[in-house]
């Protein structure tokens, strides 16, 4: 048997301004996508959706995305690995508080949203609200998604003010490329940015 090499990932600061200028501003246009696509098809707005399970994988695609985010903002650093966080960027980042994932949802964003979006399990459908009739009940994950990008749109803004100033332009861009993707993806539907207030 041969010896396993493991491949350290080192971190430079062309690394870091790659993941600003390419992989952040991919998960935040994924979110925003996920997030517009799901409220376009709110039933309180009398829509058709466009595409048959619009809803649904407006849902699926911000959820992912708000786990990649939340990820960053908040789990901690582990030595050699490639996963970028936020204190990569950002010297003693304060770790905004998150109403969503520390509050009153938090049961939501945990076990069930794994469970119900990122695991095979027995009784998926029972997970963060199930089947129940009763989808107008806010606190229910799949009602959740438009809330989740607008507080994680807030919390990039904020790493955006903290990041060191020599990566002030790319962090800023990212925001920016998430605005122009929101203002893309509203005016396609035909409704109002859900997100502008977020991303001005």
């Amino acid at each position: 048997m041969g010896s396993r090499k493991t491949n350290r990932f080192v971190l430079t600061e062309d690394e870091k301004t790659r993941f600003l200028t390419e992989d952040l501003p991919d998960v935040l246009k994924w979110l925003v996508v996920g997030a517009v696509m799901w409220q376009a098809a709110e039933p309180k707005e009398k829509r058709d959706e466009r595409c048959p399970h619009q809803r649904a994988v407006g849902m699926f695609t911000g959820l992912v995305q708000a786990r990649a985010l939340y990820d960053f903002y908040y789990a901690k650093k582990k030595t050699g690995d490639d996963d970028a966080r936020a204190s990569d960027f950002v010297k003693d980042w304060p770790r905004i508080r998150s109403k969503i994932r520390s509050g009153v949802l938090a049961r939501y964003l945990g076990k069930p949203v794994n469970k119900r979006v990122f695991h095979a399990v027995y009784r998926r459908s029972d997970h963060s609200g199930g089947n129940r009739s009763d989808s107008g009940e806010a606190t229910h994950l799949k009602n959740q998604v438009l809330a989740i990008a607008r507080e994680l749109l807030k919390i990039s803004k904020e790493f955006a003010r903290h990041v060191d100033q020599k990566f002030n332009a790319e962090a800023q861009y990212a925001l920016r490329a998430a605005c122009n993707e929101a203002q893309t993806m509203a005016r396609a539907y035909g409704i109002s940015n859900p997100l502008l207030a977020e991303l001005v």
